[in-house]
C-alpha cells in the first residue's frame, strides 16, 4: 500500500505542492483542531494548525483542514507562487467522498475555493484518501 501511495504521489510532479491534512476531536465530538503540512516544490515546507471548536466532530476537523489548506495555496499564489497543481492527502475517506459529490454533508466552502484556484488561479486541486498508516508522510519530507 506505501509503494502505490507514494507512486500516485510521483504523479503529480515537482511542480505541484503536496499538503497532508488531518483534524481530530477528542472522543469524536470535542475539543477539534486541525493540522496541515505542505511540501511546496521549492522544497521549502509550511505548518498550519488551528481549534476548530469545543463542540465539533472529526469530520468537521478534517473539512476544516482541507478548507484552510486551500486558503494557504491562494495566499501561495498571491505571492507569486505559480503552482499548476495541488494534490491534499487526508485519512478522511467520508470527507473525499463528500468532496467527489456521492456524499451530501456540507463541504461548500472547500469546492468553492477549489473552484475558484482552477478558474482563476489556473491551479488543478486533487483530494485523496491515504492511510497515514502507510507512513507516506515520513517519505516524502
Amino acid at each position: 500500500m506505501r509503494a502505490i501511495a507514494l507512486e500516485t504521489i510521483a504523479r503529480f510532479g515537482r511542480q505541484c505542492a503536496i499538503a497532508y491534512t488531518d483534524g481530530s476531536s477528542t472522543g469524536g465530538t470535542g475539543n477539534g483542531g486541525y493540522g496541515i503540512y505542505f511540501l511546496w516544490p521549492d522544497g521549502s515546507t509550511t505548518r498550519k494548525c488551528g481549534p476548530v471548536g469545543e463542540w465539533t466532530c472529526s469530520y468537521e476537523c478534517e473539512l476544516t483542514a482541507v478548507t484552510e489548506c486551500l486558503k494557504v495555496v491562494i495566499e501561495k499564489q498571491r505571492e507569486g507562487a505559480a503552482l499548476p497543481g495541488v494534490a491534499i492527502l487526508t485519512d478522511c475517506r467520508a470527507l473525499v467522498q463528500a468532496l467527489g459529490g456521492s456524499r451530501s454533508e456540507n463541504v461548500g466552502e472547500a469546492v468553492l475555493i477549489a473552484d475558484y484556484l482552477l478558474k482563476t488561479e489556473g491551479v488543478q486541486t486533487t483530494v485523496l484518501w491515504i492511510s497515514f498508516s502507510t507512513s507516506v508522510f515520513s517519505a516524502t519530507r
